[in-house]
């Protein structure tokens, strides 16, 4: 199982995928609820948190997970799966790339499908 992240656009008419980021292993779910700030009734719902948001306010959740992940690298590490799949450094390189594509599409919305 793996997260895979769109940004789509409504036309109006119909929606459109701009841009599809890819996907990335399911096991590092931890890591994401650890990073991601916590809701207004303190549940961490991880990288879902970016579901259904404007790429211009997803950047904001994104660089809160971005900066938690790279001021404790150790804690992160600890988190990485034990069948290999997956780890910190790809884990955090997915949400840069997510970043960097909703920096580049403001105006879409992002559409998370695990």
């Amino acid at each position: 199982m793996s997260y895979d992240v769109y940004l789509r656009i409504n036309t109006g008419k119909e929606e459109h995928t701009v841009v599809n980021c890819g996907n990335y292993t399911s096991n590092v779910g931890k890591m994401y609820r650890e990073a991601f700030p916590a809701n207004p009734e303190g549940i961490r719902n991880g990288i879902d948190t970016i579901h259904d948001v404007k790429a211009d306010m997803a950047v904001m959740l994104l660089e809160m997970a971005i900066s938690a992940m790279k001021a404790s690298p150790t804690i992160y590490e600890s988190m990485n799966p034990v069948n290999g799949w997956g780890d910190y450094t790809g884990a955090l390189q997915y949400l840069l790339d997510i970043q960097e594509q909703c920096i580049q599409h403001p105006a879409c919305t992002v559409y998370l499908s695990a």
